[in-house]
């Protein structure tokens, strides 16, 4: 039984590092995924849009490319 409270916390915290990583609260995304279940925070989580930034590097050096010009 404790292997399995272990293996659970392990997993909720795997989604609060997937969380934090599409720009969220990792460590509140941890508690929601230990409340429910990891498979219904995981769900949750990709239903929400990413808050990240890294959309805007690509769209800078894709300007970049279809124009012709250089970043400089």
């Amino acid at each position: 039984m404790f292997g399995l409270l272990i293996f659970w916390c392990a997993v909720a915290g795997l989604v609060g590092l997937m969380a934090d990583k599409r720009g969220r609260s990792g460590f509140g995304w941890t508690l929601i995924a230990a409340a429910l279940t990891p498979m219904v925070a995981v769900a949750l989580l990709y239903l929400l849009p990413d808050k990240s930034d890294d959309w805007t590097a690509t769209i800078e050096i894709t300007v970049v490319e279809m124009t012709g010009g250089s970043d400089e």
